[in-house]
């Protein structure tokens, strides 16, 4: 897998990448931020939780192997 960051990872899911701008913050990991569009996102059901799950899957997974 290529070097990312967790900012970066949300760049690789599409529906994601589409509401990023709307974030209060720009360096967003989505994870526990205020005001973050993506978990406004996935409660509202614009974004599937599975796909938000796996990205947070990916996100722990990366941080065990560092």
């Amino acid at each position: 897998m290529v070097d990312f960051t967790p900012q970066e990872l949300s760049h690789f899911f599409p529906e994601m990448r589409a509401v990023l701008h709307d974030c209060h913050f720009a360096n967003c990991t989505h994870r526990h931020e205020p005001q973050c569009a993506v978990k406004a996102a996935v409660e509202e059901g614009r974004i599937s939780e599975e796909r938000y799950h796996n990205y947070l899957n990916i996100i722990e997974d990366t941080n065990n192997t560092q």
